[in-house]
């Protein structure tokens, strides 16, 4: 026997279009430096008849697929949540923290963002996510190649006013191109203006690949709710 209830509730749809102007270094061959890219998303969200909230999310980029999520929310006991190119748990979803008023700083040097603490797989990822005592913890767990990605991350928000600590441990269990990744964060709000540092290391398991070390700053401030602006920096150790 197979029991289901129906549920109903409201898709939003909201979306983006940017221009972006990209300039690199004259040895560099950047071809044309304008591009453009238009986003939409849906949003819905609907309560069960047991008092929880179940919520799901669909991106496109350029008519293509991105990214969706269904998350089951559990009140006090927290959230778990499902994902395709979606980091709904773990270290992939607090990867970045520094803020920033558009794109990060690696965004546009190349296609491979070095440095980062984002190895584990976001393919049809389960994750958990649940604060207790002001303490957050969250967690992630996909297939991946010849083996499993896991991670977790904890995240003490306002240990003091506007002052947030974190830190992350992830395992990709990619039999060729494996890794072990581990980042650690401050981050500050105060009125209008957020600043945050994040290190993070990348541990490869294959001989002969270097590891990976970067340290990351960055600031932005509300200028009014229309306007941000922000600055931010990445240096990476390739040894």
């Amino acid at each position: 026997l197979v029991a289901s209830s129906a549920i109903a509730g409201a898709l939003d749809v909201t979306g983006t279009s940017k221009i972006t102007y990209a300039s690199q270094h004259n040895t560099e061959v950047t071809g044309n430096p304008f591009s453009m890219n238009t986003t939409f998303g849906f949003a819905g969200s609907g309560e069960l008849d047991n008092g929880g909230t179940m919520s799901y999310t669909y991106t496109m980029a350029n008519s293509a697929f991105s990214s969706s999520s269904i998350k089951l929310d559990l009140g006090d006991s927290g959230e778990i949540a499902f994902g395709n190119a979606s980091s709904v748990g773990g270290q992939k979803k607090y990867a970045d923290v520094v803020p920033t008023a558009g794109e990060q700083v690696y965004d546009d040097v190349d296609a491979t963002d070095n440095g980062m603490a984002d190895n584990v797989s976001n393919a049809n990822m389960i994750g958990y996510n649940g604060s207790f005592g002001g303490l957050t913890i969250s967690l992630g767990w996909a297939k991946d190649t010849g083996g499993s990605d896991s991670s977790w991350a904890v995240q003490y928000p306002d240990l003091i006013d506007g002052l947030t600590i974190g830190f992350s441990m992830g395992d990709n269990g990619n039999t060729s191109a494996g890794t072990d990744d581990t980042s650690a964060w401050l981050k500050y709000t105060s009125g209008a203006i957020t600043a945050a540092w994040q290190r993070s290391e990348v541990d490869y398991v294959a001989s002969g690949t270097n590891d990976q070390e970067s340290n990351h700053v960055g600031i932005s401030f509300a200028v009014n709710d229309g306007l941000t602006v922000s600055a931010g920096r990445q240096t990476v150790d390739m040894g």
